[in-house]
């Protein structure tokens, strides 16, 4: 998070209102945070404002209104403004008096075809310019709009690719890849990471267990997540252009890391479509990123992936009954979700593909390709690899499942990208 709030005091009150994560220019969802004494009323109201004219007005929830401090989150659709400097303003209404206000800069470009045909359909579908953070759900987004969705998942994708192939936009051997992600909704990528990179990746991540990193438990099929945030190795890869070449490709954007999630062990997860969970719009602006840390072994849980299935209907938590998860409880999404999938592999007669890669391979799959990590009947097998979720430049990131905001960061070119 940026330090340095903006503060105004008045009348014995206090707000301050930063970006999150701020990047400049934005782009795609922009987290807004709000902070300030409690309002102490329960006729509070908020209000932001850019460069003067009020786009957000709500009153504060009970539990807002009454705790010691308020903190509020505001995702802003930056695609419905203008590109250029705007200035942001929240204000804190009392009892029809301005207690106290705040302002800050931003910078947005959505220049990009992804970021133009979101702004077309966002703005036909009447999509709201500010969202509480807990309230993203699919129904915001106009995903039938015509047009708004990714090349691969158009009807012409192959010939997309020939044409490109034609006019030397694709070598031989992308156009192939290429054509291998439209029809079975991944790509590989064999030796692309070096082992010098991948020593020093793992050197980094036997650190961090060593550390007591997330309390990690060697042995157990824990994930360990933004291990980039800290270790300049795995940030290097995590912003390497060795992978981000390829989804540039496919997005006909630059792709845009949200996370990193490592693993010393296979994750025995469910089989799952990552749309639900880091969800982009449009549809198609999200891939998902597998490294293989050293030579994938029989009987440790390797990835297992369903080819063919990112043709499949995307399921939404809308479509599935299941309420948004709060507080991290996630048995009912594990109830009424999960099943889902694995009727729509025993309907469609989906057949698993174990994936059991050389070190320094790279999978790249579409957010809607079924997935899972098979049981580790060796448990002392372990299965290292490192997974990164990206997003188009441009496309808005949410997570559907728990309705919060998503996050992308733009790599850093002063930093070494191997």
């Amino acid at each position: 998070m940026i330090s340095g709030w903006t503060r105004l005091r008045r009348r014995f009150a206090t707000l301050s209102i930063d970006v999150v994560h701020r990047q400049s220019p934005a782009t795609g969802l922009v987290h807004i945070q709000v902070r300030g004494d409690s309002p102490g009323s329960a006729d509070a109201r908020l209000r932001l404002f850019v460069d003067n004219d009020c786009i957000f007005e709500a009153p504060l929830h009970a539990q807002e209104a009454g705790a010691d401090r308020l903190l509020l989150d505001l995702g802003l659709h930056s695609a419905l403004l203008t590109d250029g400097e705007h200035e942001l303003r929240v204000e804190l209404h009392e009892r029809w008096r301005s207690k106290a206000s705040a302002h800050t800069s931003l910078h947005i470009r959505n220049c990009s075809p992804i970021a133009q045909r979101s702004r077309a359909a966002l703005t036909a579908a009447g999509t709201p310019l500010v969202v509480h953070n807990g309230d993203f759900d699919s129904s915001l987004y106009p995903y039938s709009s015509t047009g708004a969705g990714c090349w691969f998942d158009s009807p012409d994708a192959l010939e997309y690719i020939a044409t490109g192939e034609a006019e030397g936009r694709f070598t031989a051997d992308e156009a192939a890849r290429l054509r291998h992600f439209v029809e079975h909704g991944y790509l590989v990528l064999e030796g692309l990471i070096a082992p010098d990179i991948l020593a020093t990746v793992n050197a980094e991540i036997d650190s961090a267990v060593a550390s007591g990193w997330e309390a990690y438990r060697y042995g157990s099929s824990q994930r360990i997540t933004q291990l980039h945030s800290h270790y300049p190795g795995i940030r290097a890869l995590w912003q390497s252009e060795r992978y981000l070449h390829w989804l540039r490709l496919l997005f006909g954007e630059d792709a845009l890391p949200c996370q990193s999630l490592t693993y010393l062990f296979g994750s025995q997860q469910d089989a799952h479509q990552d749309t639900i969970h880091l969800t982009p719009f449009p549809a198609g602006a999200m891939c998902g990123v597998w490294i293989a840390l050293e030579d994938i072994q029989p009987d440790s849980g390797e990835l297992v992936i369903y080819p063919g299935s990112h043709r499949l209907e995307r399921l939404y938590l809308r479509d599935t009954g299941c309420a948004k998860v709060r507080d991290n409880n996630w048995q009912p999404f594990g109830e009424m979700v999960v099943p889902r999938w694995q009727e729509l592999i025993t309907r469609h007669g989906l057949r698993p593909e174990i994936y059991r890669p050389a070190a320094g391979s790279v999978l790249i799959w579409h957010e809607n390709l079924l997935h899972a990590g098979s049981r580790r009947e060796d448990p002392d097998r372990t299965r290292r690899s490192i997974v990164f979720h990206c997003f188009a430049e441009g496309a808005v990131p949410y997570y559907d499942s728990t309705g919060q905001i998503g996050y992308t960061f733009r790599p850093d070119s002063r930093t070494t990208r191997p």
